[in-house]
């Protein structure tokens, strides 16, 4: 007779063990700044070491980085803790100082600035906690079915040339009618510098490229590729979209080392970044028609956290805001769509806070943009943003298993999109998903349909 074996309970898991202690540090930090025994700078000292601390467990739990929170965690700290990194580098100035467009700088209360910092924490930690309870190992898988690679290289290159024409026409428009605040003051007017053909067939371009991607396997022929694609971003660097072109080169370089079962390298990243940082600053100048401007990794941090008073000004002013808190969310899904001027009072948070500050300003074009911690305070305040936090969580763990297969390029738009909240709406990233979506499935359709022609020529012949 063969003996049963009883084996002894499982020891709790780490991730939840860890989940706890986060918890707790969270829970014991929003104690300590009730209690009062914290001031702003010593608080700004815990949130900042809790930032890079989540950051630094990101990388070590996930393979080096190799999960979608990486990045997204990597843009609440830039996003919205860069002035207190850039400070604690010996950058002079206040981090929380409110100079965003206001003609007089001023402070708030401390109560409100101690919650805003803690607000950071709080989503950090709640984000991290869904993707560290759910984490799966998921390698690369290429596309099932049909090989369309040569079909999607095809697209590519018949429509290239139209996307490089709409970003000659966009830089050329915006550089003739007064620099980078032509997008905002112009009406859209400079969608139309290049046509609506051009500006479809570039979408095309843009989709082909993703799908191409992840499609080919032959690291010579997507170098050349990539070369060619990244080399037109550089006009789109000048024209002053720098969130836009930094997060393509990151989201692809993501995927190439998930295509590869690699991960990032400590050493290459930091010079990456710290380069990228450098070019930012000197775009900042060409795209502001200024002659010269700093280069330093500290004034780059500094200029990348003014997204920091967004939340804190909706902490500090909610009372002003919440009675269109939900209008605000609901009004970012035609934003993609149309102009920002189609909006007035009371339809998106980032005009209203704008016209707050120095509605003067605000008819030149400047604005003070969003992000997804202001907008959820304004709705629900703390609990809205723990919840947001968690349901973002979600989503990345839904994503990093999604970069895979016939999903891979439909996940990368997503997570393309999510990771940019730091410094947008809560809701515009999803509309703007949606609607990149719709293009990949075109592309996708007009792919399978070279592929058959191809085929049938190959028949024939």
């Amino acid at each position: 007779m063969t003996a049963a074996v009883v084996q002894a309970p499982n020891a709790i898991p780490v991730a939840w063990m860890e989940s706890f202690a986060l918890a707790a540090v969270v829970s014991l930090d929003f104690l300590a700044i009730r209690a009062g025994w914290l001031t702003t700078e010593q608080h700004a000292l815990v949130v900042t070491l809790g930032l890079a601390g989540l950051l630094v467990m990101t990388w070590l739990r996930f393979h080096r980085g190799m999960h979608p929170v990486w990045l997204f965690l990597g843009m609440l700290l830039l996003f919205q803790g860069g002035r207190m990194v850039a400070a604690l580098m010996g950058m002079d100035g206040d981090p929380y100082l409110i100079d965003l467009q206001s003609p007089v700088p001023f402070t708030l209360p401390t109560e409100a600035n101690l919650t805003a910092t803690w607000l950071l924490l709080l989503s950090g930690v709640a984000i991290y906690i869904p993707c560290s309870l759910s984490y799966r190992v998921s390698g690369f898988e290429a596309p099932p079915g049909e090989d369309l690679t040569q079909a999607l290289l095809l697209l590519f290159l018949a429509t290239f040339p139209f996307h490089i024409y709409k970003n000659v026409q966009y830089l050329s428009y915006i550089r003739s009618h007064g620099g980078y605040l032509a997008i905002y003051t112009d009406g859209g007017a400079h969608l139309e510098a290049a046509g609506s053909l051009a500006r479809v067939l570039s979408q095309v371009c843009s989709s082909a490229f993703l799908l191409y991607f992840v499609y080919e396997q032959r690291k010579r022929r997507l170098l050349t590729i990539c070369v060619a694609y990244f080399a037109v971003t550089v006009v789109e660097l000048l024209i002053g979209l720098r969130g836009k072109a930094f997060l393509l080169l990151f989201t692809f370089l993501f995927l190439y080392k998930k295509k590869q079962g690699s991960h990032f390298r400590g050493v290459p990243l930091a010079i990456l970044v710290t380069t990228l940082g450098a070019v930012a600053q000197l775009v900042a100048g060409f795209r502001e028609m200024r002659e010269s401007a700093a280069a330093s990794p500290a004034v780059f941090l500094w200029a990348q956290g003014v997204s920091f008073q967004v939340t804190a000004l909706a902490v500090g002013f909610r009372h002003l805001f919440s009675a269109h808190g939900l209008e605000y969310i609901l009004n970012q899904i035609p934003l993609v769509f149309v102009h920002q001027d189609r909006f007035g009072e009371g339809q998106l948070f980032g005009i209203d806070l704008s016209n707050f500050l120095n509605a003067e300003a605000m008819s030149l074009g400047f604005g003070t943009g969003s992000t997804y911690l202001a907008e959820a305070y304004v709705v629900g305040g703390i609990p809205a943003v723990a919840i947001a936090s968690a349901l973002i969580g979600l989503l990345l763990s839904r994503l990093h298993l999604s970069l895979r297969g016939a999903s891979c390029a439909f996940a990368t738009v997503a997570m393309m999109n999510l990771i940019y909240m730091p410094r947008s709406g809560m809701v515009e990233p999803f509309a703007a998903t949606f609607k990149s979506w719709v293009a990949l499935a075109a592309t996708l359709l007009a792919a399978h349909a070279v592929h058959r022609a191809m085929e049938m020529t190959r028949r024939e012949q």
